[in-house]
């Protein structure tokens, strides 16, 4: 660990004094259709192979032409834990890495553990067994005998002299390694605080929980109510009195709506308003047909305690429902039931001679406390850290800002001080594609990035890292999502704070005929998703078995689709993996 540590403060020496520093990627949507770069695809493209080095190539061409002159290119797959699809990952690295000038290949992993793995790629470690051996949560739908092969090819690469290239990490979810990469660099450096940064760490990981997804839910509570037979136009009113104590982050308010499928309003409560007092009003005219079903869901996601008084809903002015409404809440069963039971406590509270609350009772939801001092203690270290490390460009010092940095996102996300993980996905992005990554040694030459993550990030959907990266880089940002019609993948079911790794099968989607006809031959099939004759074939499929997320907004989330007709699931590396 020590020598890793050597070899990252020296690769640093070269970055960005502030490259800690939040950098601002705003969500916003830009027209892909604007772009200048290469000659398009043909409407479609028979996939000859998945398989590295497999021969002729030029199904790719087509694709390598329009790439080209592209900062940054999301690889986006769905779904994760696929041997194929990773297979096809590593074909387009290795036939298109040196046509696309790739300088950096960045896997939605941590900064801190792909910084080990590229210790390997650049010749500076040498058992990569151990290196891969140093597992964590959601390791094992990526390590498999296809990263071996990628990791491997990178650094023969390296070793020619003609190319450098970098393997990098952008994710947030798991700040351990962080930290104790950060302490081991204080210590090289001599400050004789290290036991100040060590509580500081100590207490800003204290909410455990890292690596799986955090409760992005927050408190949440369920109310159904039946309507009378609405047989003529009527009003339907709910009135919910809301305060709060202590709330500074998140947010806090409702869910509600009528029918099914649901006619849902998210209503916010004004964080300014909540120390006095608010009330949230929900109106909808209903007319005759409409649902008989009313829906509430109250959430409080943040710090501090929410008090809820118990909701009113009425139908043209006539109460409905139970008397004691709070009384009928009934709370989500999450994905996470654990990390909900950990980070939230609710009760029934007395509060006689309230002015506020209609009656006298009021359900409190609050936040355990511990979350808000993980956040202080993750803003001092990081505080601390840029203080420390002075404004001047230190050998070390963009290192310390950066591991800080990571430990404070990874904060952020868990205690939902920033629930947008897409946010730091963009954000790290940046960094690595402005400052030449870890492996920079200084040099200010353009940097072109190959990102490999799931298509929920890649693509440009409405605030996630791909539409933030587009707003930022316009045409120089592509994205071409993969996707398998059928087959099976490795997946992580999550029990409590931990997870299960199974196998699952991928429900059957077929291939976009109307845009390539059923008769191509091949292992799939590339679609040019910015050729207008796609776009009706691609956004609308004629089957009942819709392409997974493809809607009438397909052509303004991905360039490039790549579907590939089955899939086999990965097989996670062991201890007799092909070392």
């Amino acid at each position: 660990m020590r020598r890793i540590l050597l070899v990252l403060a020296f690769v640093l020496s070269g970055a960005s004094a502030g490259a800690s520093t939040a950098v601002e990627v705003p969500p916003q949507s830009i027209d892909p259709k604007a772009t200048d770069g290469g000659a398009p695809l043909a409407s479609c493209v028979p996939l000859r192979s998945v398989e590295s080095g497999s021969l002729p190539r030029d199904d790719l061409a087509a694709l390598a032409r329009w790439l080209q002159g592209s900062r940054v290119v999301g690889l986006g797959e769905s779904p994760h834990g696929t041997s194929t699809l990773h297979k096809l990952w590593n074909r387009l690295v290795m036939d298109l890495g040196a046509q696309l000038r790739i300088d950096i290949v960045a896997l939605e992993v941590d900064l801190a553990h792909a910084a080990l793995l590229d210790a390997y790629v650049q010749g500076e470690e040498d058992d990569l067994h151990a290196l891969l051996g140093r597992r964590w949560w959601a390791s094992e739908i990526f390590f498999d005998e296809d990263l071996v092969e990628l990791l491997r090819w990178m650094r023969r690469v390296n070793a020619t002299g003609e190319r450098r290239l970098q393997f990098a990490g952008f994710d947030v979810k798991q700040p351990a390694l962080a930290a104790e990469l950060l302490l081991d660099a204080l210590a090289v450096r001599g400050e004789a605080d290290v036991g100040r940064a060590r509580r500081w760490i100590e207490a800003a990981l204290a909410p455990g929980g890292f690596g799986v997804v955090p409760n992005l839910a927050g408190y949440t509570a369920d109310l159904e109510l039946m309507l009378p037979t609405i047989d003529r136009p009527r009003r339907l009113r709910l009135e919910l009195p809301m305060r709060g104590d202590g709330v500074e982050v998140g947010s806090v308010g409702l869910l509600a709506g009528t029918g099914a499928p649901w006619r849902r309003q998210e209503i916010r409560a004004p964080l300014e308003s909540l120390g006095h007092g608010w009330v949230a009003t929900f109106e909808i005219d209903l007319q005759p047909g409409d649902g008989e079903q009313f829906g509430l869901s109250l959430f409080h996601r943040g710090d501090g305690a929410a008090f809820f008084g118990s909701p009113r809903v009425t139908l043209d002015g006539v109460a409905v429902g139970p008397s004691d409404t709070l009384g009928s809440l009934e709370r989500w069963p999450l994905q996470f039931p654990q990390l909900q039971v950990d980070d939230y406590e609710s009760a029934r509270v007395e509060l006689p001679n309230d002015s506020f609350f209609s009656s006298a009772s009021a359900l409190r939801v609050a936040q355990d406390p511990k979350f808000k001092r993980s956040r202080r203690a993750a803003n001092d270290l990081v505080s601390w850290i840029d203080r420390i490390a002075g404004a001047s460009d230190s050998m070390d010092g963009s290192l310390l800002r950066r591991l800080a940095r990571a430990i404070e996102q990874a904060v952020a996300w868990r205690t939902l001080a920033e629930p947008h993980r897409d946010a730091f996905l963009a954000e790290n992005l940046v960094w690595l594609t402005e400052h030449g990554g870890l492996a920079s040694h200084g040099e200010t030459s353009p940097t072109n990035v190959l990102v490999l993550a799931h298509r929920s990030h890649t693509e440009r959907i409405a605030g996630r890292m791909g539409d933030r990266l587009a707003a930022r880089y316009g045409s120089d940002y592509r994205a071409v999502t993969l996707i398998a019609g059928s087959g099976s993948a490795r997946n992580l079911r999550s029990v409590g704070d931990s997870a299960v790794l199974e196998v699952v099968e991928i429900p059957a989607r077929p291939r976009p005929a109307a845009a390539c006809g059923s008769d191509i031959a091949g292992a799939g099939v590339l679609v040019d998703l910015q050729d207008p004759l796609t776009h009706h074939a691609t956004s609308r499929p004629s089957s009942a078995h819709q392409l997974e997320g493809d809607r009438a907004q397909t052509e303004t989330t991905r360039d490039v689709m790549i579907y590939v007709d089955a899939v086999e699931s990965m097989r996670p590396l062991g201890g007799d993996g092909p070392w």
